[in-house]
């Protein structure tokens, strides 16, 4: 270390003397921004004892090391006041709570494992079943800002293979980047820091993929190594207003899809007594009930839809509106007229209390055909209602 400014923490000291005396303590490397040492009168110690002295807050000092030995003095002048052989003298010291405004000096070579995890809900939030295969696989890119002194470089810990991981897929990444060198930010003469930056690099990929199971991690088991390269350069190390060092991922899933008994449900709320202002006669009253959907189908492959009426305990009430109805891929606002409901089935409405109708949808892409699909790509459901009744509704009371 070749310097440390402060901003906060402490300093213990530990002094046992043998005999009782006065002790003038001082350590030269240990100075406020006046240029004044740090210095300490004890009185009247007692021998045998420990005695603590602490400078509770380092806030604006500095230690600055002797630049040929790396080492901290602590000069210590005893006073006794009779005559006595002194003996052993015991000093210790050990900081605490430290914290860092500027540190420079030689970081040394290290390596360190790095293993964490990304969650995501991209295949959560499609809630399907089914196998979904994309043609392109997973890419992970990264980014890394250094703000450090440090130079350093990351690469694959231990297997290249098992450097990233899917849960619930079956499969190995290939590293496309062995090793990645981040260089050491710069620092000005005024210690402002110019922090380095590399450019979008592709780390690894995974090939061809399955997913029958959605995975909902990514896991990443890499080295890091700080100096790499041997030899000792001084340099600063960190500086507390910058950031240390930041690395972000970001994980690619070209849609270019391939669909194995796909399905999945949405629910779309459908309160039926609410709808009818929880008017029972009204209800009795009804004459004509019809419910219509109108789909548009924004993706690049057919779908089947069917929807069903359920129960505010997400049970199904047995009334299935419609059955299984194909929609064109690229096929905008078809509407499905389903039948007029009979009064069996809005008795079993209002009897069952329906809250929600279920929209359940099933695709499947011919043989080994990816079909892509953008970001802007959509299926969009609407429900609307038609009833007649033979008495007024309350809409306001």
């Amino acid at each position: 270390m070749r310097k440390a400014e402060f901003s906060a923490g402490n300093l213990l000291l530990s002094l046992k003397v043998p005999v009782i005396c006065d002790v003038e303590l001082s350590v030269p490397e240990l100075t406020l921004s006046t240029g004044e040492s740090f210095t300490k009168s004890l009185k009247n110690l007692t021998p045998g004892t420990i005695h603590e002295i602490s400078i509770s807050n380092l806030n604006g000092y500095t230690l600055t090391p002797n630049p040929s030995t790396h080492m901290l003095k602590v000069d210590c002048d005893f006073f006794v006041t009779t005559d006595a052989t002194v003996g052993d003298i015991e000093v210790s010291f050990k900081l605490e709570n430290t914290r860092l405004r500027y540190l420079s000096g030689y970081f040394g070579t290290v390596e360190k494992s790095i293993k964490n995890q990304k969650d995501f809900d991209f295949f959560e939030k499609l809630n399907f079943s089914g196998t979904i295969g994309f043609g392109a696989g997973i890419e992970v890119f990264t980014k890394i800002t250094n703000g450090t002194g440090i130079p350093f470089k990351i690469e694959g810990n231990n297997d290249d293979t098992k450097c990233f991981s899917l849960d619930n897929i079956k499969g190995d990444f290939d590293l496309e980047t062995s090793e990645i060198d981040v260089p050491a930010a710069n620092e000005d003469s005024y210690h402002v820091v110019d922090p380095k930056t590399t450019p979008q690099i592709l780390f690894a990929k995974f090939g061809n993929i399955n997913f029958i199971d959605y995975p909902s991690k990514i896991m990443y088991d890499i080295k890091g190594t700080a100096n790499p390269n041997p030899g000792v350069v001084e340099n600063f190390i960190v500086k507390n207003d910058q950031v240390l060092s930041k690395a972000d991922f970001t994980f690619v899933v070209p849609l270019n899809i391939n669909l194995k008994d796909f399905n999945r449900d949405d629910t779309v709320k459908f309160d039926y007594k609410d709808l009818l202002k929880e008017d029972e006669k009204f209800h009795d009253s009804i004459e004509d009930f019809v419910i219509n959907l109108v789909v548009d189908n924004n993706l690049p492959f057919n779908i089947t839809l069917s929807a069903k009426a359920i129960n505010k305990n997400g049970k199904d009430v047995g009334e299935v509106i419609v059955n299984k109805e194909e929609i064109k891929a690229n096929e905008k606002k078809k509407t499905i007229k389903v039948d007029k409901l009979t009064r069996n089935q809005l008795n079993e409405f209002w009897n069952k209390d329906v809250k929600n109708i279920v929209l359940h949808t099933e695709s499947e892409t011919t043989g080994d055909q990816y079909l892509p699909v953008k970001k802007d790509d959509y299926l969009d459901v609407s429900v609307s209602v038609r009833f007649k009744s033979n008495i007024p509704l309350k809409l306001f009371e």
